[in-house]
């Protein structure tokens, strides 16, 4: 597993907008996986949550405009 295409995935979902991150996030957590992430093994698609919930983590519960 390629640290850069870890980056490369999690900057493809950020990339997307606050909303759209945490619907993915959501996804992932109900066992669903987003289509950027379809190529990934489950270990790195846990990582790439992980990583997510990180990032999302500076902004609370609210996703600005």
């Amino acid at each position: 597993m390629q640290k850069t295409s870890i980056d490369a995935s999690v900057e493809a979902i950020c990339i997307k907008g606050c909303r759209e991150v945490r619907r993915d996030i959501q996804l992932m957590e109900d066992g669903k996986t987003p289509p950027e992430l379809t190529h990934h093994t489950k270990q790195a698609q846990q990582l790439i949550l992980e990583e997510l919930k990180v990032i999302m983590s500076v902004y609370g519960d609210n996703c600005r405009i």
